[in-house]
């Protein structure tokens, strides 16, 4: 199984920042086609490709995505559907991003940068961030049983040069021209800046907005902070007691 970090599965778009096409080319997704997932709908899918798996004699391998979805795929949480409280929306929506920010990390400090960056992502976090209060988030047994985490250990300043690395190999790639192609195709560039990270920054690049240079700068930097709040999600999952074995890369 592949769980990306994002809500989009995108195999009607040509590109997935994640893996490199390289790395991606002998896994197959959780999920194919362009949809638009809840953690409650990807989890829920989880849940029917692991009860499948396990059922042909198979050992499921969840590979990657944010600490949250690893978290709730694999501790079987029980999430409520949130229905849209418009009038609140609209209170959030008035108030200055600033303030925004302040509000959703003093409510859920490990936000990542990325939601952070977008106004209207910031207020959709709030809102799920004072529902989560309203609303605790209830955990079951485990699911799967027996599940062993597995977390690659390196040094920050290796982590860091491993993800230029990484954003150089995929700029080589034609990243730009894979979101040139996207637009050109009728997709919105706000849409794409909704998404945050590579979405956001190379969408500017290639309006013209920022200069490669920057773009890469700026782009580099956020996904080192994105590292870091995962690290820090990862550090809490232990503190509630998930045993997560750590080993160095080869």
């Amino acid at each position: 199984l592949s769980l990306p970090d994002a809500k989009l599965l995108l195999a009607l778009w040509e590109l997935d920042f994640r893996p490199t096409r390289r790395e991606a080319a002998d896994f197959s997704n959780l999920s194919r086609g362009t949809v638009s997932l809840s953690l409650q709908k990807l989890t829920g899918r989880g849940f029917i490709k692991i009860t499948d798996i396990r059922s042909r004699g198979g050992v499921p391998v969840l590979c990657g995505g944010s600490g949250l979805y690893i978290e709730a795929a694999t501790c079987g949480y029980a999430l409520p559907e949130m229905a849209p409280d418009m009038e609140a929306r609209t209170a959030l929506e008035a108030l200055e991003h600033d303030e925004l920010r302040r509000r959703l990390l003093e409510l859920a400090p490990d936000t990542a940068a990325s939601v952070l960056e977008s106004k209207r992502r910031t207020v959709r976090a709030l809102e799920l961030a004072i529902y989560g209060q309203e609303h605790p988030i209830e955990r079951t047994s485990p699911l799967p049983k027996n599940c062993y985490h597995i977390g690659t250990l390196v040094s920050r300043e290796e982590r860091n040069a491993r993800i230029d690395r990484r954003l150089a190999e995929r700029m080589e790639e034609g990243m730009a021209d894979e979101v040139r192609t996207l637009l050109e195709s009728g997709i919105k560039a706000e849409d794409l800046l909704y998404y945050g990270l590579e979405y956001k920054f190379v969408t500017q690049y290639v309006l013209g907005i920022l200069s490669l240079e920057e773009m890469t700068t700026l782009l580099s930097n956020a996904i080192h902070q994105f590292a870091k709040r995962q690290m820090t999600w990862f550090r809490g999952m232990e503190r509630d007691g998930i045993r997560i074995h750590w080993t160095l890369p080869r």
